[in-house]
């Protein structure tokens, strides 16, 4: 009785091998994968390849259209970060200017007493 089963279990493996063998997937329903072998590529290198190919994807004025999206993003990041280097510079200036007030006011009065 056990080899019976196993060979029932045997022919429906083998049944489901072959339909899985036999049936057709269209091309647009495949999707490759892209080789993510560690020692090949690291994360960074995977994560641009899929906006790579989410951009590749869009049409024309979808890609249009991001691009300036992105322009403007970084316009905007760059003009952030000038701000925020002039504001450091600010802050040093004033932290200097403070010293030497500090330096020549207070200890030229304490000095005088």
């Amino acid at each position: 009785m056990t080899n019976e089963s196993e060979r029932e279990l045997q022919q429906r493996l083998q049944n489901l091998e072959a339909e899985i063998n036999s049936a057709s997937v269209p091309d647009y329903q495949v999707h490759k994968i892209p080789n993510t072998d560690p020692a090949n590529f690291t994360s960074t290198d995977v994560h641009i390849r899929r906006i790579v190919q989410w951009f590749k994807g869009l049409s024309k004025t979808a890609q249009v259209v991001v691009c300036g999206v992105g322009f403007l993003a970084s316009l905007t990041m760059l003009q952030a970060l000038f701000k925020l280097v002039s504001a450091v510079i600010s802050l040093a200036i004033l932290a200097v200017l403070l010293y030497l007030g500090y330096k020549f006011i207070v200890s030229k009065s304490l000095k005088g007493k």
